[in-house]
């Protein structure tokens, strides 16, 4: 009887073959994704192993750049959470921008967005066979949960406008609140009249 659940012994052509085919399947997969995704998250992996050279030089190359989730927490608290921005238009730690307002610091969203390129550059490893690290997900959860938290403190200490943005930034006179509110009215539906009350109870009664 055959099937999948058969134990057949493999030679070591066979499986030199899976393997190669899986190698040229991984290669496609990674090809075929789209563009954004490959400037978000190429530039990142680079970044990591660059890392990995300095921080693990004494280990052997087919070693010292494997995803764990110990290694992706460490690289995530030690290279990337709290830096200075690395934007061309930013200045450098010592400077201010050109605006004369403080560096910008790494925040939660591009914290997150290594966090994924890790995770990414974890499952080309994995479906290649050289990496049986459990998901490196799990290792930094906590670390992104601390410095989503730090973040939304540091944004009530500094008393942000969180209506930055959003339907109600910008409308500040009277006038233009009026125009916006008989913008709704003319629409005469259910609709928009809900959205213009929405306005003026966000904006008057202070909800944002």
């Amino acid at each position: 009887m055959s099937g999948f659940n058969s134990v057949v012994p493999i030679s070591s052509s066979s499986r030199a073959r899976v393997e190669m085919e899986m190698r040229e399947s991984m290669q496609r997969t990674t090809q075929a994704r789209p563009l954004n995704t490959s400037k978000a998250y190429d530039p990142k992996i680079a970044e990591f192993r660059a890392w990995c050279d300095y921080k693990f030089h004494y280990q052997p190359l087919e070693q010292r750049y494997i995803v764990t989730g110990e290694k992706a927490h460490y690289f995530l608290d030690d290279a990337v959470k709290g830096r200075i921005s690395r934007h061309k238009r930013k200045a450098t730690e010592n400077q201010e921008s050109e605006e004369g307002l403080p560096c910008r610091r790494i925040r939660f969203a591009t914290l997150n967005q290594y966090g994924a390129a890790l995770v990414h550059l974890w499952k080309q490893q994995s479906l290649m066979n050289i990496n049986s690290n459990p998901h490196p997900r799990q290792a930094i959860t906590g670390l992104l949960e601390m410095a989503l938290l730090e973040e939304e403190q540091i944004r009530k200490d500094n008393y942000v406008d969180r209506g930055i943005g959003t339907i109600m930034d910008g409308y500040t006179t009277t006038d233009q609140i009026a125009s916006l509110v008989s913008f709704y009215f003319s629409k005469n539906n259910t609709n928009n009249l809900r959205n213009a009350l929405a306005f003026l109870l966000s904006h008057f009664c202070l909800l944002r």
